[in-house]
């Protein structure tokens, strides 16, 4: 299956390929074609939105459930393609509308400098590093050198099925972080990326991947080293924790928001209310000033927060 957004994130395709004609459509490659789109969605907050599948006539949103258990899926945005397995990226997200909301800033950021070295901090599946990879040399200006950073060993896996084919004469690395140690270092960088972990948690726990601030706090402290004269980091934040965030950023770099997203708060394992745990973060979340709830869940959801992304350059 393939997911295709256009440049302003106002349509998303989600298309069938190859086996799934034939398995899913009842189709041939061969009369029918290599890809079929079976639906849009427009205005998509969500790459995976049950809400908006579960709207379509009642054939084409069991087509598409099936669709969404079929893999590879791939993930397309301004013809950068990112393949994604869970059969062997195991543990790794797959690119969210988050990740789309990124590289669109991205786009215009690599258009305007020239950007030699790059490093993805908390890389996941890679896609931004290698929409970087592939849109710097789409430009004339190939990159010297990519470091794809995550403490995942399955991410690197992703990011390295996904770039070492495309990589030419880039200098591509793949470091495996410790979360103790701190962020890797492998020289300075024209520009570092992070989408990091942004939802504040009520008290301490290193367990589950989606809580906590850590790496954003970290990377305020020590970002000014890992940059070259002039760099640039280039971060995704939430509503849920600017009013923590934004005062740690303020003190070493010279801040710029390039774009905001609302977006569903979409995390079950913060959101159920099931657990114990779960009631207590959500407890939590709810004195949070950043998360807006839609009681009645006329837009499908009952939880939101504001994506806002931050260009930090040093003071």
């Amino acid at each position: 299956m393939r997911l295709k957004v256009n440049k302003n994130l106002t349509r998303l395709e989600i298309i069938a390929e190859k086996k799934e004609i034939s398995s899913i459509l009842g189709g041939d490659v061969q009369k029918d074609g290599r890809e079929i789109t079976v639906a849009k969605i427009k205005n998509p907050v969500l790459m995976t939105d049950p809400f908006r599948i579960g709207r379509f006539d009642s054939i084409t949103r069991d087509t598409l459930f099936q669709l969404y258990g079929s893999f590879p899926r791939v993930t397309e945005y301004e013809d950068v393609e990112s393949v994604w397995d869970p059969s062997r990226h195991v543990n790794v997200w797959c690119p969210s509308i988050d990740t789309l909301f990124f590289a669109r800033a991205l786009l215009t950021l690599i258009k305007k400098r020239k950007i030699e070295s790059a490093m993805d901090l908390g890389c996941g599946s890679g896609f931004l590093g290698q929409f970087i990879l592939e849109k710097s040399r789409e430009f004339g200006r190939p990159l010297k050198k990519l470091d794809f950073v995550d403490i995942n060993p399955e991410a690197l896996r992703c990011a390295m099925d996904n770039t070492e084919k495309k990589r030419g004469k880039t200098i591509v690395s793949y470091l495996l972080n410790k979360a103790e140690e701190g962020i890797r270092i492998n020289g300075e960088y024209n520009l570092l990326i992070c989408n990091p972990p942004y939802i504040p948690r009520p008290a301490g726990g290193d367990d589950n991947p989606f809580e906590g601030l850590s790496l954003i706090k970290e990377l305020s402290e020590k970002g000014p080293e890992l940059l070259t004269k002039n760099g640039l980091i280039i971060i995704n934040i939430s509503s849920l924790c600017e009013e923590t965030v934004l005062p740690w950023l303020k003190k070493n770099f010279e801040i710029k928001s390039v774009g905001r997203l609302r977006v569903p708060l979409k995390v079950l394992p913060v959101i159920n209310n099931r657990t114990s745990r779960s009631r207590r973060w959500l407890k939590y979340l709810k004195n949070n000033p950043g998360l807006q709830t839609d009681k009645k869940e006329k837009s499908g959801y009952r939880y939101w927060h504001r994506l806002n992304l931050i260009i930090a350059k040093p003071i």
